[in-house]
């Protein structure tokens, strides 16, 4: 069968043919003329190539396909680098001294002169409103492919709310007096884990004369805060702020300003929105510059292929479906989640086969959000997150939170880096069973404010039916493994270096515990979730997670019966290579359920013979003692971490 294929280029014109010389100029006149090529063929879904040719394809409005759209391949042309961009270029030209009048405003002497951009002059749309409900953002101006910060105070760490100036459950008497001297910020917001250590807040905000700070959200004492969208504090490079009265944006320059491209985001998204689609593929193309979530796809056997995604408000992509691919792309940039992954038949057990390979995901999260991953799994069950490289992040590199998930060979650094009770990997519950974390390398997993002190692979929630072993966990500044009790958990081969604590597993869910009530039947949470899951109970079901059948349906106390859920055994923690790491904490009820044995420690990298930690080389020499001391060790194949070689896939 021929393969008919349509061309795009920038310059095209609405109503073209579609050919080399006469091509279309936008994603949605494409989907409308291959929809005309196929009408009336006797083969509806016949294949066709879209080819974009070099250049920025300027998006206004979203491209929507469904499943007469099935079949295609969206591709950039030979040696092409096609940018399909939502958001606008500011002229450098354009861009002037700042005047004399803000600058007198600002509290501390600029990094770099300030410059301004006349908005209303150039017809650019900024939005007044900071935020919308749908999680689309404000304008945000990008460098390069850098995003520039709205300014802060304090720009590193956090305050702290105190008990004695609390005024009502939203309200505080503010103390410091670098936003007392502020006077009125219009669009002023406060971030900060106001709650709690695990998740953030972004709420608006005023400071009132007295010192009044309303928040119009709830806080606990002693938490943590930052101001921002604050004028006064612009000062560092790479911040910007924009009076929204006037319509200027001011900016404090990096060093590359007077080269890089300058981008104010604009479109609010998504670029594409797909319904039914299968057999689509998109290879070599480039997303940037809108302001909510670039892509919403549901489909089935649709792969993003060596794609780049840039300067993005939200989240890059949800990808619901069978089958899906996403291979050798990079995210970065990116202000919320990378990719949301779904689907899955969970009523008949049928696995999505989904997989997310060999991609570079880093600064992600920019806006703050936590549990706002590089790679989630959402909903659905039989996905594998394998060989991809993740980096610089506030909170988890990956989620997963379904039946058969497969998290092997990533290689994540530098995330977590605002967490306290969060991991690298995070993971819980109940219903999330046969799902294994093997062979991924997670270091240097620090929070950078000393605020709290984050997991390498964190189980939360009386997480059940994991499997964990052949991870290299280094430099994890809390737990190398941290499980929130459950059951059926096993621990094992895993190489620990230099953590607080190797592997703890607490008893939150036994008697008496904090989480004990939610693993309670009938009404406990965990026990409602899972024996709500679509195949729960069903022959499938029994045969698959053969141990979730072992729970007890009764609410009796009985302290030695192994088979209470709340008892929270049958847990394996055996054969782990701890060096120079806080040791195995198991709590005593948990204990009592739990296997935990041949587990060794050693005071440094060289008594236990790794070739060069500070390198990154993990392989255990020849004559290392772990041989000796874990007659069962297996070697972990360090050399298969990481993304692999395109000729490799």
């Amino acid at each position: 069968m021929n393969t008919k294929t349509i061309y795009l280029h920038p310059d095209g014109r609405r109503g073209a043919k579609g050919t080399k010389g006469d091509p279309v100029s936008t994603l949605g006149e494409a989907i409308e003329r291959i929809r005309t090529l196929r009408a009336g063929k006797a083969d509806a879904s016949a294949p066709v190539r879209a080819v974009l040719c070099d250049g920025i394809y300027p998006v206004t409005e979203s491209a929507v396909m469904d499943a007469r759209d099935s079949g295609i391949v969206w591709c950039a042309d030979k040696g092409a680098h096609p940018l399909i961009c939502g958001g606008v270029f500011l002229n450098r030209a354009d861009f002037r001294p700042a005047d004399p009048a803000f600058c007198s405003r600002l509290r501390n002497t600029p990094a770099a002169p300030i410059l301004q951009f006349d908005l209303n002059a150039a017809h650019v749309d900024f939005w007044h409103d900071m935020k919308t409900d749908n999680g689309a953002r404000y304008a945000e101006l990008y460098i390069g492919e850098a995003r520039y910060d709205l300014p802060a105070y304090p720009k590193q760490n956090f305050l702290k709310f105190e008990t004695a100036n609390r005024k009502s459950e939203t309200a505080f008497r503010e103390t410091d007096p670098v936003p007392l001297s502020w006077g009125d910020v219009p669009g002023m917001r406060a971030f900060g884990y106001m709650e709690a250590d695990y998740f953030s807040v972004d709420v608006a905000v005023t400071v009132a004369a007295d010192g009044t700070v309303e928040l119009r959200h709830n806080f606990s004492d002693g938490r943590s805060y930052r101001y921002y969208n604050v004028s006064q504090e612009l000062c560092a490079k790479g911040e910007y702020y924009i009076d929204r009265e006037r319509g200027i944006l001011y900016v404090c320059p990096t060093d590359d300003f007077d080269t890089a491209p300058i981008m104010l985001s604009q479109f609010e998204g998504p670029i594409l929105r797909a319904e039914g689609i299968s057999d689509v593929r998109f290879e070599g193309l480039h997303f940037a510059g809108v302001r909510g979530e670039a892509l919403n796809i549901a489909g089935d056997r649709v792969t993003f292929n060596a794609c780049r995604f840039t300067r993005i408000g939200n989240s890059v992509m949800h990808l619901n479906g069978m089958e899906n691919r996403v291979l050798f792309c990079e995210a970065c940039a990116i202000g919320g989640a990378g990719f949301i992954i779904s689907g899955g038949d969970c009523e008949n057990l049928r696995n999505a086969n989904t997989l997310v390979d060999s991609n570079h995901i880093h600064h992600f999260a920019l806006n703050g959000s936590t549990y706002q991953a590089a790679i989630s799994a959402e909903g659905g069950m039989g996905h594998t997150f394998s060989h991809n490289h993740i980096h610089h992040s506030i909170h988890n590199a990956i989620n997963g939170y379904c039946p058969d998930l497969l998290v092997e060979y990533n290689l994540i650094h530098d995330v977590c880096r605002e967490a306290h009770d969060a991991g690298a990997i995070y993971t819980g519950r109940w219903h999330s069973r046969n799902t294994v974390y093997r062979y991924n390398l997670i270091y240097n997993n620090v929070n950078i404010n000393n605020l709290g002190v984050p997991f390498g692979i964190y189980n939360d929630d009386s997480g059940a039916g994991k499997a964990i072993y052949g991870n290299i966990l280094c430099g994890v500044a809390g737990y190398g493994v941290m499980v929130g009790a459950g059951n059926n958990n096993q621990i094992y081969n895993n190489l620990i270096i230099k953590t607080l604590v190797s592997i703890n597993d607490d008893e939150r869910s036994y008697y008496g515990n904090f989480q004990e009530s939610m693993c309670r039947f009938p009404g406990g949470f965990f026990f409602y979730e899972q024996i709500h899951f679509p195949s729960y109970a069903t022959q499938a079901w029994n045969v698959r997670y053969a141990d979730s059948t072992l729970l007890k349906y009764t609410n009796v106390e009985d302290w030695e019966d192994r088979w209470m859920p709340v008892a929270a055994g049958r847990t394996v923690i055996r054969g782990n290579c701890l060096v120079g790491s806080g040791p195995v904490q198991v709590s005593p009820c948990t204990a009592k359920f739990s296997v935990v044995r041949d587990n060794m420690s050693y005071d440094s990298a060289e008594a236990a013979d790794i070739a060069d930690v500070e390198h990154l080389d993990f392989r255990l020499l020849p004559d290392s003692p772990v041989y000796r001391d874990i007659p069962f060790w297996q070697d972990i194949p360090v050399d298969r971490i990481g993304p692999r070689k395109r000729n490799q896939a």
